[in-house]
């Protein structure tokens, strides 16, 4: 018969905890790993804009050598000589030199006029001819990038908070762990709510990059609201952390007292205490003398490392300002984390505004376009999408009944 050895719960218990440590370390490291990548990406985005020029020449003109074989490509052309108002990579003249084509026969989206209507036929002489793409293209690949470097810039910042959430919160909880024997459940509460919060807000950080990405307000809000979530959170676990304080003294006290009656029965108190002691270079909760007053003799871990002197000041004063501390870190980290947060939600409200802006003024354009094919429907002057709606054309002769 074959017997398996079982662990015993203490050490069952280590070997969990060493798991969820090996873990956290993991998950912590790959957090740093992605903000560096960010960080670069975001510092290349704008470095490298300088050398867009060549690249997007040299891909124009490659590109225009096969307008006629590839439909993609044809596509991809006409759309943007349609949104550019533009015409080859620097003038139109590059569809016959480059694309070997004929001066009469050029894309018919290069001579699209004010209404939107493409011509039958397109020419070099035609009456509208737009200039090249190359130099419309560019500025805006230019502005974009400042603009991309500034998201994947911000984005790390944001999954920077997310670390620095999840280091306090891990720093805090090893803290309580090692005078756990001492401690309420719900001191480890705040920490461990810390390390939630620092998870989630690296998680929706990257629902805030694809939103910025894709240009999807709803991403973007989303990523807003998520962050103000979060927000409150670690404003809660702020508060909560201070007034933990409140009591923590006496609570320590019994603690410290009831463990100390238990030193020469109870082995895990025995090494509690030695630990504490040993730790904190302080005997009994007061001063030795408690060991004393139950007729104990005093413990091997109070006197000093040369066994001279017995460290006179008591374990309650050493642990009551350790805990103090702790709580000061989680209550000033999370309301500084707390504002750098806020700063992430402003930006992200004004991103989606202006996502949102954009994607007016193309419906606007849009509908104008259908409206001017349609009805003949030509706007009177320079009509603002923020303040203008579209209005119906209705034509002047009446209706007849047939």
């Amino acid at each position: 018969m074959v017997t398996t050895m079982k662990l015993s719960l203490g050490s069952r218990c280590v070997k969990y905890l060493m798991f969820i440590f090996n873990l956290l370390f993991v998950f912590t490291s790959l957090l740093v790993v992605v903000f560096i990548l960010e960080f670069s990406g975001g510092i290349s985005g704008y470095v490298l804009r300088a050398r867009a020029s060549s690249i997007i020449q040299d891909k124009m003109r490659d590109s225009m050598q096969m307008y006629k074989n590839s439909s993609e490509v044809l596509t991809v052309w006409d759309n943007l000589q349609r949104d550019f108002d533009c015409c080859g990579t620097i003038n139109a003249s590059d569809w016959v030199t480059i694309g070997h084509m004929d001066a009469n026969d050029i894309p018919a989206s290069c001579c699209i006029d004010g209404t939107g209507v493409e011509p039958k036929n397109c020419s070099l002489t035609s009456a509208v001819v737009h200039q090249g793409c190359y130099n419309k293209f560019l500025s805006f690949v230019k502005s974009h990038a400042m603009q991309l470097g500034g998201v994947g810039l911000g984005i790390a910042f944001v999954q920077l908070t997310g670390i620095m959430i999840i280091s306090i919160g891990t720093t805090i909880y090893a803290v309580y762990e090692d005078f756990s024997h001492f401690l309420d459940p719900s001191y480890f509460s705040p920490a461990t709510l810390l390390i939630i919060v620092g998870i989630f807000v690296f998680i929706i950080a990257f629902l805030g990059c694809c939103g910025a990405l894709r240009e999807s307000t709803c991403m973007v809000l989303v990523f807003a609201a998520s962050l103000s979530l979060v927000l409150v959170l670690e404003l809660i676990a702020g508060i909560a952390a201070y007034a933990l304080q409140d009591g923590i003294k006496n609570l320590l006290a019994d603690k410290i007292n009831a463990t100390m009656h238990q030193y020469e029965k109870n082995d895990e108190a025995r090494s509690a205490i030695d630990f504490l002691q040993s730790r904190l270079y302080c005997c009994g909760y007061n001063g030795y003398e408690d060991w004393e007053e139950q007729n104990m003799a005093i413990p091997s871990s109070c006197p000093s490392r040369d066994n001279k002197n017995i460290y006179v000041t008591g374990c309650i004063k050493h642990l009551s300002i350790i805990i103090h501390r702790s709580a000061l870190y989680i209550g000033t980290g999370a309301v500084a984390i707390a504002l750098i947060q806020l700063t992430g939600i402003m930006f992200a409200c004004m991103l989606g505004r202006a996502i949102r802006r954009q994607k007016t003024e193309r419906e606007r354009r849009r509908w104008e376009l259908r409206e001017s094919l349609v009805n003949g429907y030509q706007p009177l002057g320079k009509s603002d999408p923020f303040t203008t709606f579209p209005v119906v054309y209705m034509s002047s002769e009446p209706l007849k009944n047939s």
